[in-house]
Parts: C-alpha cells; structure tokens; sequence
C-alpha cells in the first residue's frame, strides 16, 4: 500500500470515529428520546354515571398511551365499600387519606361481562381529526374507532404503527346495575413495554345523586307537609354575618347552593357580590354564606337549595336561619360587658 493509500485510509478512519462520536452525542442529546411507555391520557378521577328512567348517557373511560406496541390493561382493586363524598376529592390535608376504603392490594383483572371493554391502535390523524384548538380530544369522538375485543386484534388490524400512533382501550358503562358494581373498585392502566411499565392513578364512576340532608323536617301537623327547623342567630350591624348551609349525605357531585331571603333568591353572583360570599367549609358538607357588613335589610329567613348540577334535581334544606340584628349599646345593657366581649371574639372568628 503506497503512503498516499496510507494517509486516505488514515482520514478516513478520523472522520468515521467522529461521525460515530457526534451521532452518539445526537442520541442522547434529543429530548424526544422515549424508550419507556407513557399515558398520553387517561380518564378523570371521578366519573359520574347519570341514571335515567329512558336511555342514559354512556360513560366512557379511555386510556391512550405510546408507543403503539405496548400492551395497555384495564385492572381493577376490590374496596370493602363505596367512597362516601369526601374520600373523591383532591385535599391538601395530610390525613385526608385516612377515611378512604382501603383497597385490596391485588390488581386484578376487571370480571368479563361488566361493562364494554374495546381496544385500538389510533392513527396520528384519527388523533388530530377528533382534536380541535389544542384542546383534549373528547371521548365522543374516540368512541367509534376503539371497536375491536382485544387489544391483539387491534394490533392485526394496523401491524405496522407509527412512531407517532398511540394505543387506547375504552370502557363503557350504560347501565346502573354495572355502575354498582364498578363503585366498589379502585380502577386503573397498566401500560407495559419491554422497557418497563407505568400504573396510572386510579378512577371511578359513580351514580351520581342529590342524597338526602342529615337532618329530618319536623312536622307541623297539618297534612304530611314538613315543616323546616327554625334557629335564630345574632349579629352586630356592620360586621360579618354566617348563614351555613349543611350538605346533603352522599351527594354526587357535590350540589350547588342557592340561599333564599324569605322566599327570594339572593344574587350573591350579581351586583352584590362584594357583599355576598359563598364558603365550602374543610369538612365539606356545609356551605356557609358570609354577608358582608350586615344592615337592617338583611334580617330576616333564610334557607337554601341544594341542586344536583348534572340532573336538575333540587331538593330544600330542612332548617331555616332566622337572622337578627342586635345593637352595640342595647347588647352591653342587656348582657354585660363579659357577654359582649365573648360576642366579639365570637365575630372575629367568623372574620378569620
């Protein structure tokens, strides 16, 4: 080999190990780079189940994740009992799981027959075509391409995805009986790869309902009409007034809370809001109202109504909050300086 052949092969070499240096730089420099799976979207943490005398709404509860060969499952864990109306709510408390049914540690399979489980392999353009102005991607529109039975014949029907397909699996309840049994499970995905697999958070579905308040009417003995419960409270002019409103039991969602003022709905959303101001208090089962410096026009009786946001259903409280004013001097003569001192620290509570 003459010393010209020498140094091109020399050259040569260089430029191949630079190559191979800078791709492998490339590789692990893309941010793009997946080699486990990921959900791109799985279901909410509570759905609700609206049941209907006529045909109700199916739910849909879809889990779609990449690569599109990773094998997707819908698992499931027993709870001993149905989540009650606090336990399906994100709090910050750091003891707020200690009420929630603890579920059975096993992952299992969800029982064939309950409910409609569908698979598919989804196309970046069916993805893109049921997507409008950057927003999620509605189960709706993904309903009529998750068709097949198992996920392997998804997989036959499109053996050669993309890199940028997904797979999905759906399950679709429409009917109460199913949603019975589905309340008393801890529902998630199992995605997995030979890469590893990922366990999403868990979900639910529930029948949603108005409940019924903890505390019976009293009757008044005329007919079988109830008659509300009456409690007076006193406040002193200008400072905070509380009106609570308590919560039906096992309200799914929980309902939204309209006061009345002898009979009439207040505004507290309109014109009167800087007056007006509705509390969902830490337990979660009381609504208070809070009325801003508090005139002689605001005494009177008031009561709420409870109204189930997805069916229209509305039910009124059994108690009535009678509200009086009572004056600074009439209060220090009638009960003393002691009394009206607790009266104070009392306000500044409600202030806080």
């Amino acid at each position: 080999m003459s010393t010209m052949d020498s140094r091109n092969l020399s050259l040569w070499k260089n430029w191949m190990l630079r190559l191979f240096i800078l791709s492998g730089m490339a590789c692990w420099c893309m941010p793009n780079v997946q080699i486990v799976p990921k959900f791109t979207s799985v279901p909410p943490s509570v759905s609700y189940f609206v049941p209907s005398a006529t045909e109700p709404d199916p739910v849909d509860l879809i889990c779609r994740a990449w690569p599109p060969n990773a094998k997707l499952y819908l698992l499931a864990t027993q709870l001993p009992a149905p989540i009650q109306l606090a336990e399906h709510i994100p709090s910050s408390s750091a003891g707020a799981d200690a009420s929630v049914p603890r579920a059975n540690s096993a992952l299992l399979s969800i029982p064939p027959g309950l409910a409609s489980q569908r698979y598919a392999v989804l196309t970046a353009t069916q993805l893109s075509a049921a997507q409008s102005e950057n927003r999620p991607v509605p189960e709706s529109s993904l309903r009529p391409v998750i068709i097949h039975e198992t996920l392997v014949d998804a997989i036959r029907e499109r053996p050669a995805a993309a890199p940028s397909d997904e797979v999905a699996v759906r399950l679709t309840v429409t009917n109460l009986a199913d949603v019975r049994q589905l309340e008393l499970m801890r529902l998630h995905c199992l995605v997995a790869t030979a890469f590893g697999r990922l366990l999403s958070s868990p979900f639910h579905v529930i029948p949603t309902s108005l409940g019924d308040f903890p505390q019976p009417a009293v009757s008044t003995g005329q007919g079988n009409m109830p008659s509300p419960l009456r409690y007076s409270v006193e406040f002193l002019s200008n400072n905070i007034a509380v009106v609570d409103c308590h919560l039906p039991l096992n309200s799914f969602p929980i309902p939204t809370v309209q006061f009345e003022l002898n009979g009439t709905v207040l505004d507290t959303a309109g014109v009167h809001a800087d007056r007006y101001r509705q509390v969902l208090r830490h337990d979660r089962r009381r609504v208070s109202l809070l009325i801003h410096k508090v005139q002689a026009h605001d005494q009177g009786v008031y009561r709420c109504v409870v109204t189930n946001r997805l069916t229209g259903e509305k039910k009124y409280s059994p108690e009535e909050t009678h509200l009086k004013l009572v004056e600074l001097i009439t209060h220090c003569k009638q009960f003393g300086k002691s009394h009206f001192m607790a009266q104070k620290l009392n306000l500044l509570l409600y202030n806080t």
